[in-house]
């Protein structure tokens, strides 16, 4: 367990040699490479990463920044280590401010950020996506064993020229199979300033050759 009214991140992973870390403390803020400020932070879990099989996460962000983490398969429990189950991919990201709430159920994620950075490697072949502004209020949760539902109950943005409104939902496996759909998405927004010869930035790399062809030329 882990609480911290201020936390500097970037300050932190860069004592991290110095500091009476454990392995596994150190290999998180290595693979996570942890940048910006957390407030009011409670954290606790259990299991030793990477094998954690329960976890909650509460804390204000701000300036955030995090590498992206590729999906996980579930692992059944053995005589010497416990089960843990899939996992999503998660997005990287650089400034990004609000409040999570996040556990190994659900969560929930409110942003107010500016000069924003997304990184999404597992949704895009040009991962980074950047916005001037970016705001959003959306929650997560599981569905069976092996489904993640996204309700996105606001999002705008501003990216350049482009500036837009979103909600809506998207069910899709926890484990993605390249090549395969993403799931289910069913959202409704307006998109002011669209430039169509960048309609390739906004392909899924699951959209099909012929398509992603037809559509960029």
């Amino acid at each position: 367990t882990v609480s911290a009214r201020t936390l500097d991140l970037a300050t932190l992973a860069a004592l991290g040699t110095q500091l009476p870390l454990t392995a596994t403390q150190r290999a998180m803020l290595s693979d996570f490479g942890p940048r910006g400020r957390v407030e009011n932070l409670q954290a606790k879990w259990q299991g030793q990463y990477p094998a954690i099989n329960s976890y909650r996460i509460k804390a204000r962000m701000v300036n955030l920044g995090m590498k992206a983490q590729p999906a996980r398969l579930a692992r059944a429990k053995t005589a010497t280590s416990p089960g843990v189950a899939a996992a999503p991919a998660i997005p990287g990201f650089d400034n990004l401010t609000g409040l999570v709430d996040a556990s190994d159920k659900g969560g929930s994620i409110t942003l107010d950020s500016a000069d924003t950075v997304l990184q999404l490697p597992a949704w895009f072949a040009n991962p980074a996506m950047r916005f001037d502004r970016l705001g959003m209020k959306a929650r997560w949760s599981f569905e069976g064993k092996d489904n993640l539902r996204v309700d996105v109950d606001k999002m705008d943005f501003v990216q350049g020229s482009l500036t837009g409104s979103l909600s809506g939902t998207h069910l899709r496996p926890l484990v993605g199979v390249p090549g395969k759909a993403l799931g289910t998405v069913d959202i409704k927004g307006k998109l002011d300033g669209f430039e169509v010869n960048r309609i390739g930035d906004y392909l899924p790399l699951q959209a099909s050759p012929h398509l992603r062809d037809w559509l960029v030329g």
